[in-house]
């Protein structure tokens, strides 16, 4: 929802894509294109959105695939270049064809997941290629991968801009996450538009609803849901402090309880072993006795006292 409005676009490929052609698009031709490609099965986990916009006086049309989830599909490239396959036979289809030639098409995977993303980004390297002449005619396509985990919080606070907002929200952990949801919300009440507004409120509603936050934010731009808003992280803030407070003291108990069979079991090796020389001293001083030493010389030489030798048995 939120990249469905040319702002966003605008800010994620001159903020992200570090290629030359970036400073030859006219921006101000952004043009959504009403199509996706998404099969039904996987739109809990991804969406995508088709862009036109106007290269050095040609059309072209940037693809963005987002991925939501943490799984890494090793086979990205292909189900990419399939979706790009699709939107041309619907461009052929419609005559939207000029002079014969297809129009260049900027392929973006926009992944969120926690884990890295390690699959192949060009579709060569799925395929083998067992003879080397066989090579021109293997498929060549890359896409470029956007992995909010791979850039640095304080790149992304560098940047300080809509889409880093957004990244620096999404990857969050729970103790920075007030603070961050504040910078965002000066942002975009900054730079951009009402509408967008709206939707980054209702985009963050949902986040927070997934991490337990009630927020009605429905409303962004409204004067109103500033102190809705402040009050709503206090709120949380606080939550988090006494549950940091519970989560110590029970690690504080968990620990005392460690500590205290750690102490047990040494204080029990000492017991074992002050019991093990003791029964040692008593057979030894047993024996001694029962071949006639007397008690005051089996006493000195097994620190026994005399009471504990008297006790002794003078016979087997």
């Amino acid at each position: 929802m939120l990249f469905s409005h040319p702002a966003m676009v605008e800010d994620l490929i001159r903020s992200f894509v570090k290629e030359d052609f970036v400073k030859e698009i006219d921006f101000t031709t952004l043009k959504k294109v009403n199509a996706s490609y998404v099969s039904e099965e996987l739109l809990e986990r991804q969406t995508d959105i088709i862009w036109e916009v106007t290269v050095k006086g040609s059309p072209a049309y940037f693809y963005i695939l987002i991925e939501f989830q943490s799984t890494v599909h090793r086979f990205m490239a292909l189900r990419i270049l399939t979706y790009i396959l699709l939107f041309y036979q619907d461009l052929i289809r419609a005559r939207k064809v000029k002079r014969g030639m297809l129009p260049s098409v900027f392929p973006v995977l926009l992944y969120s997941g926690g884990r890295a993303w390690n699959a192949p980004l060009n579709i060569r390297e799925l395929i083998e290629r067992p003879f080397g002449t066989m090579s021109p005619y293997t498929p060549v396509f890359s896409y470029y991968k956007i992995a909010e985990n791979e850039f640095s919080r304080e790149s992304l606070r560098e940047l300080d801009t809509i889409v880093s907002q957004l990244f620096l929200i999404e990857t969050a952990g729970e103790r920075e996450l007030a603070k961050i949801i504040r910078d965002a919300i000066i942002v975009f009440r900054r730079e951009v538009n009402p509408e967008l507004q709206r939707d980054f409120g209702i985009w963050l509603r949902r986040m927070l609803r997934a991490k337990n936050i009630t927020l009605d934010t429905a409303a962004l731009e409204e004067r109103s849901v500033s102190p809705m808003l402040e009050e709503t992280l206090e709120k949380y803030e606080k939550k988090l402090l006494r549950k940091g407070k519970r989560e110590g003291m029970r690690e504080g108990m968990r620990e005392g309880m460690r500590e205290g069979m750690r102490e047990g079991m040494r204080e029990g090796k000492l017991e074992g072993l002050r019991e093990g020389l003791l029964k040692g001293k008593l057979e030894d001083a047993r024996m001694m006795k029962q071949k006639g030493f007397d008690s005051e010389t089996i006493s000195e030489i097994t620190g026994l006292s005399r009471e504990q030798i008297e006790k002794l048995p003078s016979s087997s």
